[in-house]
């Protein structure tokens, strides 16, 4: 899985200059997605033995990510301000950061 060499690649070359980092993936759920799904169903358990920390936003926010909304900015499709302002106190609760 390309997808996952990439990320343990980073990971390991992130360890090596921060020891203890912690590597954190936001998944991101998106309410019509057409239904495609381009995740293999154990990738991210995969990814979690290896030390990942994946956190899923639809469970930080209760709810999934809505494209072509005040969620996205004009293209319709990656996070906007408002939407990343109401993950971030969610996500500093979660990692108690």
């Amino acid at each position: 899985m390309m997808a996952n060499e990439l990320l343990l690649n980073s990971k390991n070359l992130l360890e090596e200059h921060f020891p203890g980092i912690k590597f954190v993936i936001l998944k991101i759920n998106i309410e019509d997605d057409s239904g495609e799904n381009f995740e293999l169903p154990f990738m991210w358990d995969v990814l979690k033995k290896e030390g990942f920390i994946i956190i899923n936003t639809e469970e930080l926010l209760g709810r999934k990510f809505k494209l072509n909304s005040e969620d996205t900015v004009i293209d319709g499709y990656h996070p906007s301000e408002k939407f990343l302002n109401q993950l971030a106190p969610a996500l500093v609760k979660k990692l108690n950061l």
